[in-house]
C-alpha cells in the first residue's frame, strides 16, 4: 500500500509507513473524524471499511467518483475474433 492509494488520497492525512515489532505498518488519520487507523497487512482494508461504516455518505461520494478509466480495455477486446470462410474462399484455400 502506498500514500498515493486512491482511498488515502480521498479520506485521510498524515500517512505514514513505519516498521514496529519487526512489521511494516501504515497509519493515517481519518480527515472526517480524526481517529488514527493503522494497518499490518498492506492493504487499505481497514481505511476503506472506515469510510464505509463510519462516514457512509463521503464514501458513497467516494464510489460514485470512481470510474474506470475510458481507455482502458475490455477483456472481450483481448480475444481474437473468429472469421469463418466459405470453402470456396481464396482465404480458405489458402489456409
Amino acid at each position: 500500500m502506498s500514500a498515493n492509494s486512491a482511498i488515502i488520497k480521498f479520506g485521510f492525512t498524515l500517512h505514514k509507513e513505519f516498521i514496529q515489532g519487526g512489521k511494516r505498518k501504515h497509519s493515517a488519520v481519518c480527515k472526517f473524524c480524526k481517529v488514527l487507523l493503522t494497518e499490518t497487512a498492506g492493504t487499505t482494508s481497514n481505511f476503506y471499511r472506515h469510510l464505509e461504516r463510519k462516514h457512509r455518505d463521503r464514501f458513497l461520494d467516494y464510489k460514485a467518483g470512481q470510474q474506470t478509466d475510458a481507455t482502458q480495455p475490455t477483456i472481450s477486446s483481448f480475444a481474437q475474433k473468429v472469421q469463418l470462410y466459405s470453402l470456396q474462399s481464396p482465404r480458405q484455400q489458402a489456409i
